[in-house]
């Protein structure tokens, strides 16, 4: 709740913010009236922090399961990353499953209908690795020393990094928890 709560205030004031679009995307009066719930979740495995699923029998609904098992073990930086990555699934799922585009945005459909391609996280990587790392910048300034750091711990889960990365990635978590100041 900590994590979700200073996203918020990280966004407020700045409508460029990538929190703030994803939250419009979801807020009262948005376009289709899509509604978006967090849910503590036991039920995912414990190398996997968020998901998000969208209800096809109440199509308007949306919601993203955050691993509870997970709790005492990632620092608030790390949360926020989760959120951030499954809120941008949510967004890209919205637009997708309203959309009556054009040929090529229906075929794209047909794909994903028949499992034929995942490119949630093409997307990501493409429009919103550094948008989201951004936000990971705005919600803490101080505990990384380089942006980049921030982009790797939002480039986890989106795509597969190279080993030297992921060593990386790894420094990256421990200096989040070892220096948690946000929501101690």
């Amino acid at each position: 709740m900590c994590a979700y709560e200073n996203l918020i205030k990280s966004g407020i004031g700045n409508t460029h913010n990538l929190i703030t679009e994803l939250f419009i995307e979801f807020g009262e009066g948005n376009i289709g009236d899509d509604d978006l719930t967090f849910i503590m979740s036991d039920n995912l495995l414990i190398n996997v922090g968020g998901n998000t699923y969208w209800d096809k029998i109440n199509p308007n609904q949306y919601e993203i399961h955050i691993n509870s098992k997970l709790l005492n073990t990632l620092s608030s930086i790390e949360y926020a990353a989760i959120i951030i990555h499954e809120i941008a699934h949510a967004s890209l799922k919205k637009h997708f499953y309203n959309s009556n585009g054009t040929f090529e945005e229906l075929y794209q459909k047909y794909l994903e209908l028949n499992n034929l391609v995942d490119y949630g996280h093409n997307i990501m990587e493409d429009r919103f690795i550094n948008r989201m790392a951004t936000v990971l910048y705005n919600y803490d300034p101080t505990i990384f020393p380089y942006f980049d750091d921030y982009v790797i711990l939002a480039s986890q889960g989106v795509y597969d990094l190279p080993t030297i990365d992921y060593t990386l990635l790894e420094q990256i978590k421990t200096i989040a928890r070892t220096n948690e100041k946000i929501c101690e």
